[in-house]
C-alpha cells in the first residue's frame, strides 16, 4: 500500500514538471502588426515608454506603458488573463521587438504548463474614463508583462500590441462570463521605443 502511494506521488509529480519548464523565449513572428503609427483608432491609445534605453544583456528592461482614452465615452478593456501569454485565449498582451535588420519578434511562452483558462470575470475588465490612461498590466497573470529580457546585444524598436475580438470558449468554470459587450475590440499597437542591449 505505502509502495502505491509512493508511486501515485511520483506520478503527480512528474505530470507537473512541464509547468515548471515554460520559459520565455524571443521568436519570429511574421503575422506582428508593426507600432502606431497612424491615429488613434476608437479613442484607445498605447504609449510605450521611455522612448529610449540601455541595458546590459540578460538584464530586465521595466517599460511603461499606458492605455489613455482619447474619446468621449467611458472604455472596457481586458486585462491579462491566463493563458494570454501563451496565446491560448484573449485578449493578447504581448511585447514585439525588432533587431535591426532583422525580423518581428514576439516574447512567446515556450515548454508546457496547464492550461486554465477561466470565465471572464467582472474584475478583469477595466474601465477607462473619458482623458484618463491606466497600465492594464494588473493581476495574477500580468508578471510576464513587468520586465523583458534580451539575452543578445543589439539595439531593438520594441512596441507593445493588445487584441481582443471575444472572450474565449475555452473555460474551466461554472456559470456564465462577466458581459463584455462594452469591451474595445480591435488590434492597437503602441508606439516603438528603442532599446539597446550592451
Amino acid at each position: 500500500m505505502i509502495r502505491r502511494i509512493g508511486l501515485v506521488a511520483l506520478v503527480f509529480s512528474l505530470i507537473a514538471l512541464p509547468a515548471l519548464a515554460g520559459t520565455f523565449s524571443w521568436l519570429d513572428d511574421p503575422q506582428a502588426p508593426g507600432p502606431r503609427t497612424e491615429a488613434v483608432a476608437q479613442g484607445l491609445e498605447l504609449t510605450l515608454a521611455p522612448p529610449q534605453m540601455t541595458v546590459k544583456a540578460g538584464e530586465p528592461v521595466h517599460l511603461s506603458i499606458a492605455f489613455a482614452n482619447k474619446g468621449p465615452y467611458p472604455l472596457k478593456i481586458v486585462r491579462p488573463l491566463d493563458g494570454t501569454e501563451a496565446r491560448w485565449q484573449q485578449p493578447f498582451h504581448d511585447f514585439l521587438a525588432q533587431p535591426e535588420g532583422g525580423a518581428t519578434l514576439r516574447r512567446m511562452l515556450m515548454g508546457g504548463r496547464a492550461a486554465k483558462m477561466q470565465a471572464l470575470a467582472e474584475d478583469d475588465l477595466l474601465t477607462i474614463e473619458p482623458a484618463q490612461a491606466l497600465d492594464p498590466r494588473t493581476g495574477a497573470y500580468a508578471e510576464y508583462l513587468q520586465r523583458i529580457v534580451f539575452p543578445q546585444p543589439g539595439t531593438y524598436k520594441v512596441w507593445y500590441l493588445y487584441a481582443y475580438e471575444a472572450a474565449s470558449h475555452s473555460r474551466d468554470v461554472q456559470g456564465q462570463p462577466a458581459d463584455d459587450a462594452g469591451a474595445v475590440r480591435g488590434t492597437f499597437t503602441s508606439n516603438a521605443v528603442t532599446v539597446i542591449v550592451q
